[in-house]
């Protein structure tokens, strides 16, 4: 068997399959290497219930699989000249007035995955969510006087998450 370790906070990477708005695929590196914390959101079932003889049933309510889904959250260091917010604003933007490639559904992120790492930094599995929108920029705090870093964070809604473990690895580690 193997050693049972606890997962530290920082073992995970953000990767994009694309940002709508960015054509050249080094560009990335601004939403990739800037991002500061990311909340993977609750996942829950709803249920309903029944009586019988005095004793209550629950009925998990099924299929639901990409319904009432919550909101990938992502926290983002501003880069200095604050293309990564830039780009996301522009998404958002172009979606906003209109100007998104026909049809607008499809101007998405195809990917957003998040890879958990081991101690090693060894990827372990990564959690999908496909079809992914910018749904949301908070707004950017802009203080005088002041030299800390700014973030922003960015909410992106999604049709479906999916989780996969690394079986290559896994088998690795059996032998």
């Amino acid at each position: 068997m193997n050693e049972i370790n606890h997962f530290h906070a920082d073992l995970w990477q953000v990767v994009f399959s694309n940002v709508p708005t960015i054509t050249e695929p080094s560009e990335l590196a601004y939403v990739e290497r800037f991002v500061r914390t990311c909340n993977l959101p609750e996942y829950d079932l709803d249920v309903d219930e029944s009586q019988f003889r005095g004793s209550r049933i629950l009925h998990p309510v099924a299929p639901k699989f990409n319904t009432d889904l919550g909101l990938l959250q992502i926290e983002f260091k501003l880069s200095e000249n604050m293309k990564n917010y830039l780009y996301l604003f522009e998404w958002m933007q172009r979606i906003r007035r209109g100007e998104a490639s026909s049809p607008v559904r499809k101007y998405w992120c195809d990917e957003l995955t998040i890879k958990m790492l081991d101690n090693q930094k060894r990827t372990t599995g990564w959690f999908t969510f496909s079809h992914a929108f910018c749904v949301a920029l908070s707004a950017l705090p802009l203080t005088v006087g002041t030299s800390e870093e700014v973030t922003f964070t960015a909410n992106f809604d999604y049709e479906q998450i999916l989780f996969t473990v690394n079986q290559d690895l896994d088998d690795a580690l059996d032998k």
